[in-house]
């Protein structure tokens, strides 16, 4: 045995305590703001298609939100990569 198996090795941060707390209150202030205009679109959507909000946020936003990984799925079933090896 080696004495480098004994030694922790630290990482030293990409960005300070500071700039990374800036960051979250940022990301936090964006993702707040596009989500009030998710809601309102989906209030207006409701309006004009006849389609209740409940409908539209349960139903229809997870299935579009989700939509590259449902065609990835199907890609990858039509090229015969889903099938396990027996």
């Amino acid at each position: 045995d080696s004495e480098d198996d004994d030694d922790v090795t630290e990482e030293t941060p990409v960005i300070g305590f500071w700039s990374g707390f800036a960051w979250l209150v940022g990301m936090t202030a964006i993702i707040a703001l596009l989500s009030e205009f998710v809601v309102g679109t989906i209030e207006d959507a409701s309006n004009s298609w006849g389609i209740s909000v409940s409908f539209i946020s349960i139903i229809l936003l997870p299935i579009v939100g989700n939509a590259a990984e449902h065609a990835g799925a199907i890609i990858f079933a039509f090229k015969n990569k889903l099938v396990s090896n027996k």
